[in-house]
């Protein structure tokens, strides 16, 4: 009678085992990582950003408003006044949050691209792919460029949605040694670059002074070569004034 018991026993043991498995299989669906597993693009999104990032430095995300023409380039006024003894009015607010608005309008494209060749290239290998809307937002913090991205998919089964995608850039730092620089500006009228270099040694800030007031900043990542300029007419005086 033991012996049938425990033979018994084991009989609904292995039974219970194999429904288990069959509910795993057939009814619970497979996670898988987003952006780590089978749909990576990841690395697409990255270049797309960080060659963004690279032509958007170029005028510092700006494309309107007052310019000065310095050795080929034209240079955005960040602050400006056209008076004598006074100090320049802010051109542009909210230099960050332009700049990350900017950076999401030029990368929209190239993002929609990397979904949508890792979309081909898993069909090309057999799997059953069902692509949604790509949705996405930028954020420029300390250190870091963070995109979060939306694109509700389903391959072969298994249901994908977020990825994140984050890399090391200085452009967010960079951007607020600007603001910081336009705020002695518009207060002061110049800006102690060699005390603000000293502070942020890992940034070269200059700046060329124009003989009709206009003075031409540049902030220089040392590690990576990430560059702006801007131009700032602040506190200007007349000629022979002493």
């Amino acid at each position: 009678m033991e012996k049938r018991a425990q033979i018994a026993i084991f009989v609904v043991v292995g039974i219970l085992i194999v429904v288990a498995a069959l509910v795993v299989f057939l009814w619970i669906k497979p996670s898988a990582s987003f952006g780590r597993g089978v749909l990576s693009f990841e690395g697409c999104v990255q270049d797309v950003a960080t060659d963004s990032i690279t032509a958007l430095e170029e005028n510092v995300g700006i494309d309107d408003g007052i310019t000065y023409r310095f050795m080929g380039q034209e240079i955005p006024y960040l602050c400006y006044t056209e008076d004598y003894y006074k100090t320049c009015i802010v051109q542009h607010a909210l230099i960050v949050e332009n700049f990350q608005r900017k950076l999401k309008e030029s990368i929209s494209e190239g993002v929609q691209e990397c979904y949508s060749e890792n979309v081909e290239r898993l069909k090309k290998k057999g799997l059953e792919v069902v692509s949604g809307d790509v949705d996405f937002d930028v954020f420029l913090e300390l250190g870091r460029v963070r995109i979060e991205i939306n694109a509700p998919t389903s391959i072969s089964g298994s249901k994908f949605s977020k990825l994140s995608v984050e890399f090391a850039s200085p452009i967010y730092d960079m951007l607020t040694l600007t603001t910081t620089i336009v705020q002695y500006e518009s207060r002061f009228g110049d800006a102690p670059v060699d005390y603000i270099t000293n502070l942020y040694p890992d940034y070269l800030v200059t700046k060329f002074k124009m003989s009709e007031g206009t003075t031409i900043y540049t902030i220089k990542n040392k590690k990576t070569g990430d560059e702006i300029k801007f131009a700032s007419r602040s506190l200007r005086f007349p000629a022979g004034y002493k």
